[in-house]
């Protein structure tokens, strides 16, 4: 009897036991595929921003390779990927990515839906009077910062949204979903807010563009200075508006875009830069220059730069910082800290470390 009951219990134990190895695999699988959905979507989240970032690059590439660089393009609007215009203007500043007109990938979110784009219309088309160039503000905005452009992704859709057709109501939620199509925002208290915004600032943006602006005027000043029998750079310029004529004894001031005098008037120095007319178009008021005329090889001392000290230097401002008013006669309401005192000592920062407090590009022509 006593057998059969410890037979009896023996086998309720093994019984048990092996229940509880059953309740033990099917937890730990849980909690392996929860940990393996949540590596992925952590996974899926890093891809699609590598997407976004890629995507953001070849925009500004798209402006910088325009025949005057810092266009952007026009949204698409009927979905077929390509810019959507009416006459030279954009036909609606809000629409999908034009990824045809890029040459990029179409960009699709989990829900199937396309991604969208937002710029200001002055930032597509050259514009009677306007300038474009790094004092061109933008009248988009994101968390009421202006920025150069925007990417919108709409993700699932919620409040019954039908996306039959490109009313931004179909895809996004509060102020996204108007037809302002200059105001957006990240983050919202609407319990149903699903919009995911990716935005490029003005710094950001106009430091790509002057990049390419500071090596096309580089190359300009270089040609200008190696024709046979001058070696010499070309006085600076006083003035502040067309035309922009070397001035005599000038080192610092504005690029000569129109005619330029070499300091010793050597002979074999030519009267102009021969400037790509963008450069003489937009960036007259923005081009600042710097050159060791009378004063001697290296008079320019550089702070942060690899070269302590430099012959010639083109400076370009960068966007507008807080407190700076543009257009002015004021080298503070263009450049930060050392650019601005009018001093022979300038401050050099890598592009990519340029922030809301500073700026200023500084270009070395010669050493």
């Amino acid at each position: 009897m006593n057998n059969t009951i410890h037979t009896l219990n023996n086998q309720k134990g093994i019984a048990l036991l092996a229940m509880l190895a059953v309740i033990m695999i099917i937890f730990t699988g849980a909690i392996i595929t929860s940990v393996s959905l949540n590596r992925q979507k952590i996974d899926q989240s890093q891809v699609y921003s590598k997407t976004i970032s890629n995507i953001q690059k070849e925009i500004i590439g798209y402006a910088i390779n325009q025949s005057t660089p810092g266009l952007l393009p026009c949204p698409d609007i009927n979905g077929d990927g390509i810019s959507d215009l009416q006459g030279s203007n954009c036909t609606r500043n809000l629409g999908y990515l034009p990824y045809v007109t890029l040459s990029a990938e179409r960009i699709l979110d989990s829900s199937g839906a396309v991604l969208w784009y937002g710029v200001d219309p002055q930032y597509t088309r050259i514009i009677t009077g306007v300038n474009l160039n790094s004092s061109l503000d933008s009248n988009i905005f994101v968390d009421n910062q202006s920025v150069a452009f925007v990417l919108l992704k709409a993700n699932t859709p919620v409040n019954n949204q039908v996306r039959s057709n490109n009313n931004p109501i179909n895809y996004f939620e509060d102020i996204n979903a108007n037809n302002d199509f200059t105001q957006f925002i990240s983050t919202s208290t609407n319990t149903d807010f699903n919009d995911e915004i990716f935005s490029v600032s003005l710094t950001d943006y106009w430091r790509h563009v002057e990049s390419f602006v500071g090596a096309n005027v580089k190359q300009s000043l270089l040609t200008y200075y190696n024709q046979p029998s001058c070696n010499e750079f070309p006085w600076a310029s006083t003035q502040t508006a067309s035309p922009f004529d070397s001035d005599i004894n000038t080192e610092f001031g504005f690029l000569p875009t129109d005619q330029a005098n070499a300091f010793a008037n050597a002979a074999g120095c030519p009267t102009s830069l021969n400037l790509p007319l963008w450069v003489q178009r937009h960036w007259q008021a923005q081009l600042h220059y710097v050159f060791c005329g009378p004063s001697g090889n290296q008079c320019i001392s550089l702070v942060n730069a690899k070269t302590l000290s430099a012959n010639s230097i083109i400076l370009l401002p960068g966007n507008p910082l807080s407190g700076q008013n543009r257009p002015s006669a004021a080298m503070v309401d263009y450049f930060e800290r050392d650019n601005n005192d009018l001093d022979a000592t300038f401050e050099f920062s890598l592009s990519r470390h340029l922030d809301s407090t500073f700026n200023d590009q500084l270009i070395i022509v010669l050493e």
